[in-house]
């Protein structure tokens, strides 16, 4: 019996690891993905980098271009860098959509001859929509989501905003090396009002700074929208069980800051137009987790910027607009 005892220990052991194995192989495919993958995160990047093109492209030119921070690209530019990073979104999985695309995605022909619920608008030269399909386990479960991207590409689209010569202040009296900064965003997000860029008087003015005083103020800017409409359905569903679960959006923002100074140094007033150009977006935009999370509760989750505001230098004045933000893609145009 002794020998025994060995040999029966080493089969219980056995028997237990089969049993055990299963349910440490299950607790391994439970994804609580609360942050942005890599690949996701090269997505927004190149969705920045669209949408700026496109807020850029439409910006109007002004007489001292020569002397801007950065040099914007002319519409031919633009065109072949849209295409250079669509090819970059391509790898990544993410193309452009057509409705027959839709009705392979989302339909069920078995189903019914009318599918599917889904009608999506078609890219046109004002927006233009792309897809992308992953997948995400939790809690045990396998879920499918199709992302669906719409981008405002000019001022005939509702994701699309421009205003020419805002005017910020006038007539008031700002010395430049006594303030921090010129003129500062912010973006209205869920969780409060975000600061999303400061400009400083020597961005603004360059070396005119130290002795330069600062009358006027006007603002130039074209914002394109990109948004997210994520649909979730579970793998072990039918294809038109897909949901529209979660919408998030970005804003890409290009502005000319035109400024009416006095230069000491030069003893003369001046006039002096910088462009900028910048994307924010909230932490859940493309966010499969999130969208996940709100299948599995049944509550359409909603991560939109509402809204972008420019303020002075001490934010005395202040011009604010408002973000499209359709939450469903039938209102998209």
């Amino acid at each position: 019996m002794r020998i025994l005892k060995p040999v029966l220990l080493s089969a219980l052991i056995v028997v237990l690891c089969l049993f055990i194995a299963p349910m440490t192989y299950a607790d391994t495919n439970v994804t609580n993905e609360t942050s942005l993958n890599q690949e996701q995160k090269e997505i927004i990047e190149i969705f920045s980098k669209l949408g700026e093109q496109a807020a850029k492209s439409n910006l109007p030119t002004h007489n001292d271009q020569a002397q801007t921070i950065e040099s914007f690209s002319t519409s031919s530019d633009n065109n072949e860098t849209r295409a250079s990073l669509e090819s970059q979104l391509a790898e990544l999985g993410v193309k452009e959509i057509s409705q027959e695309e839709v009705n392979r995605q989302f339909g069920d022909p078995n189903n019914s001859p009318n599918y599917p619920s889904i009608a999506l608008p078609p890219s046109t030269s004002s927006v233009k929509w792309y897809s992308k399909s992953s997948t995400l386990n939790k809690n045990g479960k396998t879920y499918v989501i199709q992302m669906l991207f719409a981008q405002g590409l000019n001022p005939d689209s509702n994701l699309y905003s421009a205003v020419n010569n805002a005017v910020l202040y006038s007539d008031q009296s700002v010395i430049a090396k006594n303030v921090r900064y010129l003129v500062q965003m912010y973006a209205q997000k869920a969780i409060g009002l975000i600061p999303v860029v400061q400009w400083t008087p020597y961005e603004l003015l360059f070396g005119d700074a130290a002795q330069a005083t600062n009358n006027d103020y006007l603002i130039t800017h074209r914002e394109s929208t990109t948004m997210i409409y994520s649909y979730v359905r579970e793998n072990t569903q039918s294809a038109n069980s897909f949901k529209n679960t979660y919408v998030s959006n970005m804003i890409s923002v290009a502005s000319t800051h035109t400024l009416a100074y006095y230069d000491k140094a030069a003893n003369k007033p001046k006039t002096k137009s910088t462009d900028f150009a910048t994307t924010t977006y909230d932490e859940n935009f493309g966010n499969t987790s999130k969208a996940v999370d709100s299948f599995i509760s049944g509550i359409k989750g909603v991560s939109n910027i509402t809204s972008f505001t420019f303020y002075n230098h001490d934010k005395t004045k202040s011009l604010t607009y408002p973000i499209s933000t359709p939450l469903t893609i039938i209102q998209v145009r």
